[in-house]
């Protein structure tokens, strides 16, 4: 969204409509508790607080695609280690 400056051509690239983006745009800036762009005639501007999400953005969906791997992989049991549980046997 941001390097396109457009909801209108951020929503081509992304294959939606551009009512629907301004959409998610919105709630998402909703949820955050601040605006993220500064809409004109012209397009959008990146805020502070949008330009620090973009900044941060990349890493963050990095981890987040690591963890899912992770979290997979524990699941499929190829990560971790097992432990048997049951009574135990003393004496």
């Amino acid at each position: 969204m941001a390097e396109h400056r457009h909801f209108g051509r951020a929503a081509a690239a992304l294959q939606i409509t551009q009512p629907a983006r301004s959409q998610q745009i919105k709630a998402l800036e909703r949820e955050l508790g601040v605006e993220l762009f500064v809409r004109n005639g012209r397009g959008v501007e990146l805020t502070q607080a949008g330009s620090a999400l973009a900044d941060g953005a990349p890493d963050l969906l990095a981890d987040a695609v690591a963890l899912e791997r992770a979290i997979r992989a524990y699941a499929a049991g190829r990560a971790g280690k097992l432990r048997r549980i049951g009574r135990s046997h003393l004496g």
